[in-house]
C-alpha cells in the first residue's frame, strides 16, 4: 500500500488534475463529459473497424478469380493455393480461407497477410483432404518453423506467424 500525505499528496493530485485538463482539450470536451466522449470515440472506432473488415472482404471477394488461377498441384495432384491477404488480421484470414476453401472444393488453402517483417498465415484443409493424412496443424507448424515463429490449430485448420524473408513462399 503506497500512501501520500501533505505536499506529496498535493502534487500528485495537480498531477492528475493537469492529465485529466490536458485529455479534455486533445478531446474538445470538459473534464465532466470526458467518459462520454472517450465511450463514444470507442464505438466509432469499432464502428469503423467493422466496415473495414466488411470492404477488406468484399475487395478480396472480387480478387478471388485472379488468386483462384495460382493454384499449384502437389506430387500426389492435391490443388495448393498461397493467397496473399493485404492487411489482413486473423479473422479477415480465416474468411478469406474458407472463402477460398469453398471455391477450389478440394486442396489445401494458405491465406498470409504480411506486415513489418512479419507474417501471419492460417492453413485451411478441406474435409476429404483428413483421410489421406493430411493436418494443416502440421502443416502450420512446418511452415512457422521455417519462419523462425510458431503455429497451432486443428487439423482442418491452423493459424500462426513468424518473420518473413523474400523468397519464403516457395519453402
Amino acid at each position: 500500500i503506497e500512501a501520500l500525505a501533505g505536499e506529496a499528496a498535493c502534487a500528485y493530485v495537480y498531477s492528475l488534475e493537469q492529465t485529466l485538463e490536458g485529455m479534455a482539450i486533445k478531446l474538445k470536451a470538459t473534464p465532466k463529459e470526458l467518459e462520454a466522449r472517450i465511450q463514444k470515440l470507442l464505438d466509432q472506432q469499432k464502428e469503423l473497424e467493422q466496415e473495414l473488415g466488411k470492404l477488406q472482404s468484399q475487395m478480396l471477394s472480387g480478387r478471388q478469380e485472379d488468386l483462384l488461377q495460382n493454384v499449384r498441384r502437389l506430387k500426389d495432384g492435391t490443388a495448393l493455393l498461397i493467397a496473399p491477404v493485404d492487411g489482413g488480421n486473423p479473422a479477415t484470414l480465416r474468411d478469406q480461407a474458407d472463402k477460398l476453401k469453398s471455391r477450389l472444393q478440394t486442396g489445401i488453402v494458405v491465406a498470409y497477410s504480411q506486415k513489418d517483417g512479419r507474417i501471419s498465415f492460417v492453413v485451411s484443409l478441406t474435409k476429404d483432404l483428413e483421410p489421406k493424412g493430411y493436418d494443416a496443424s502440421r502443416i502450420a507448424k512446418q511452415l512457422s518453423e521455417k519462419l523462425s515463429g510458431s503455429a497451432g490449430g486443428r487439423i482442418d485448420f491452423a493459424q500462426g506467424g513468424g518473420k518473413a524473408f523474400p523468397g519464403w513462399q516457395d519453402i
